[in-house]
């Protein structure tokens, strides 16, 4: 019975398309598109002030790159936690408020972080876009 209900789930589940580089993401879901930097700005208690553009007012706030290796006045940020957050508020700009349908993300171009991940990059994509709220993870070359 509940895997009969994951099926139909499934079925339903908006499915968000999701070109990935470096240096921006595009999703895309139906007629729907958001293109967004790969970056995050926080302020100084690590709060996320920005994602993928820049911030409405400067107040001290740390921009943070997703995808490189750089030097920071803030200890202790995990980017990985940060790229989470980057991939649920796409998904929560992309649908409804009131979706109860989690969706499929399906990526593309994963490859371009091998020289990030070192062929790690579909585990760690996967891994974070079921900690964003994923139903299913796909990954298409």
């Amino acid at each position: 019975m509940a895997e009969n209900l994951n099926i139909i789930l499934r079925l339903f589940a908006p499915k968000i398309f999701v070109e990935t580089n470096p240096t921006y993401f595009t999703f895309r879901l139906n007629e729907q598109s958001l293109q967004l930097q790969t970056y995050i700005y926080i302020d100084e208690n690590q709060v996320i002030k920005s994602v993928g553009s820049e911030p409405s007012e400067y107040n001290n706030f740390f921009k943070i790159k997703l995808f490189e290796n750089e030097i920071n006045n803030m200890e202790n940020i995990k980017k990985l936690d940060l790229l989470e957050e980057f991939m649920k508020f796409a998904i929560r700009k992309l649908t409804t408020k009131m979706a109860i349908i989690r969706p499929v993300i399906i990526y593309k171009g994963l490859d371009s972080f091998n020289h990030i991940f070192h062929g790690y990059e579909s585990s760690i994509f996967e891994r974070v876009a079921y900690a964003a709220g994923a139903a299913s993870v796909f990954s298409e070359k």
